[in-house]
């Protein structure tokens, strides 16, 4: 085993363990979380910052915050109550907490279900921060189906690829996912002989589509993934630190198969920095 592959199994404990400790309310230490990593703990704080972007006390802050949201579900449970079982001393430093990470106050998430669902997800994903900084993770990709139109020499412009699936689909509520597959490299050298695949996963098929709409299956297993934040005309970076990340690990062979874009917000309502997606690349089994 690479060293590489190693640490990143230690960060990944590292974060399981402070998601199940912050679940029961508890808010372990820098010591503790080290030890359930494997790490030393006199390395441990800039190895992890490296590897997930962030430090483990941001990490904690976001998952406290995340209990503390996930208990403004029910209107029956105070802000304080809240406060105290996600760990926090008073009401007042989880009003804190949650206005530096969200820019918003508790009451605000409380009225609005749509933000507070957006915000619980959102503070349970570690955030790549500060220039440089990478949040590559090993992830598993389940097989699925999906709907697609194929282009040629049409990337970026894409988005009428995008409407004719919806339009096929019929129903929004059916689409789980809105996916693509750059069949080569992105950026503008490639574009003009770049295949890049748009598709849909539903969550029920229809039986027939126009003959530019086409049924294929994701093969899925193992792959890096990483999230991008902000512009998609800035995801070659992300890509680069995932080859770099495969690379770097010993026991790890990148796949025949394309890498896959999940594209997690609506670009029309999502402002261009604060878009997020997830990019895999796919490894051998």
């Amino acid at each position: 085993m690479s060293q590489s592959t190693y640490t990143l199994q230690c960060i990944s404990r590292a974060v399981a363990f402070m998601s199940e400790k912050t679940r029961d309310g508890k808010t372990p230490d820098l010591e503790a979380i080290a030890m359930a990593a494997g790490l030393s703990k006199y390395h441990f704080n800039r190895v992890y910052k490296l590897a997930t972007g962030e430090t483990p006390q941001e990490t904690l802050t976001r998952f406290k915050l995340a209990r503390a949201a996930d208990q403004l579900r029910d209107h029956e449970v105070s802000v304080t109550d809240a406060a105290f079982a996600a760990g926090y001393g008073s009401s007042q430093a989880f009003a804190k907490a949650l206005k530096r990470v969200l820019s918003a106050s508790a009451t605000d998430v409380r009225i609005d279900h749509e933000r507070l669902g957006n915000a619980i997800e959102t503070l349970k994903i570690p955030q790549s921060r500060g220039e440089g900084s990478v949040s590559i993770e090993i992830a598993k990709l389940e097989p699925f189906e999906a709907i697609a139109i194929r282009t040629d020499s049409a990337y970026p412009a894409l988005n009428e690829r995008y409407w004719a699936l919806f339009e096929a689909a019929g129903d929004p509520a059916i689409v789980e996912a809105i996916l693509g597959q750059p069949y080569g490299d992105i950026g503008p050298d490639n574009w003009n002989t770049l295949r890049f695949d748009c598709s849909l996963k539903l969550s029920a098929p229809a039986k027939t589509y126009p003959e530019n709409i086409v049924e294929t299956q994701i093969i899925g297993g193992p792959a890096l993934l990483k999230r991008h934040l902000g512009s998609y005309d800035h995801l070659p970076a992300s890509i680069d630190d995932l080859y770099h990340a495969a690379l770097c690990m010993k026991d790890v062979k990148i796949a025949e198969e394309p890498l896959l874009f999940h594209y997690l917000d609506d670009p029309e309502i999502t402002a261009e920095a604060e878009l997020r997606t997830d990019v895999y690349l796919p490894l051998v089994a």
